[in-house]
């Protein structure tokens, strides 16, 4: 398992590191690699448009997720299961399908968004699944009578999720967040597929880079990324390992 982890993960991280600062070559170590990158004119606002693609796409799924678990399991109307089903269906959707279809609605219904970072936010807001199921299987450890004591109480529904449920639910969301941040922290597909000068993200600019043969500057990206993820890695184990702790 150790030789078969170190193949797969460990040393492709250790010689992109190493890449990174040498350019591949034995001769010597040096940071030109990173100081040309951080002198491009199109590396921040990359940045920021990745933060703030991966933040933003995270948050809206896993409201939109946790709404729709808790409709599934607490309300009673005709289609629950289909809806239910239809959000389970975006796991198995490749991302370049999710790209080519959300490019050809916005040439087809110019809506404004095409070009824009907001364009993309929409495309990763696809993956319900994921906030769904976390969701769902932590609604379903609620129970129900807890929600109807609170109404029995005079709670309105407001106070109820904001006061009951939500305390309740509040790990699997952080979890749901931060796997999701993740997943579109490093997402490639669909910002190469929806790309414009306006909406460039980490993975795109190192696409390019390694493109045109900058093979040191794409590793210094690919570093970046590593450095960025992380310690939101480490934030999601050291989180759900408490959880588990606690159970």
């Amino acid at each position: 398992v150790g030789l078969y982890l170190a193949v797969g993960a460990i040393l492709p991280s250790i010689v992109l590191v190493w890449t990174s600062f040498s350019g591949g070559s034995t001769a010597s170590l040096n940071l030109d690699a990173y100081r040309t990158l951080f002198a491009d004119r199109r590396f921040w606002p990359a940045v920021g448009n990745t933060f703030l693609v991966a933040g933003l796409s995270a948050g809206l799924i896993t409201l939109i997720g946790a709404l729709l678990a808790w409709q599934i399991l607490r309300l009673r109307f005709p289609g629950r299961r289909l809806l239910d089903a239809v959000s389970f269906m975006s796991i198995g959707i490749p991302s370049v399908i999710t790209g080519f279809a959300v490019m050809v609605l916005n040439l087809t219904i110019p809506i404004g968004l095409y070009g824009t970072v907001w364009i993309l936010v929409l495309a990763y807001s696809y993956r319900l699944a994921v906030s769904t199921r976390l969701s769902r299987a932590s609604l379903m450890q609620i129970h129900s009578e807890l929600e109807e004591a609170s109404a029995a109480s005079g709670g309105r529904w407001l106070d109820t999720v904001r006061r009951v449920v939500l305390p309740l639910l509040a790990p699997a969301l952080i979890a749901s967040f931060l796997l999701l941040f993740i997943v579109g922290f490093r997402e490639f597909t669909i910002p190469l597929v929806l790309q414009s000068q306006d909406n460039w993200v980490l993975s795109v600019i190192m696409w390019k880079l390694q493109a045109d043969r900058q093979t040191a500057q794409a590793a210094a990206v690919g570093t970046l990324i590593l450095l960025f993820v992380t310690p939101v890695i480490f934030v999601l184990r050291r989180h759900l390992l408490s959880r588990q702790g606690e159970a």
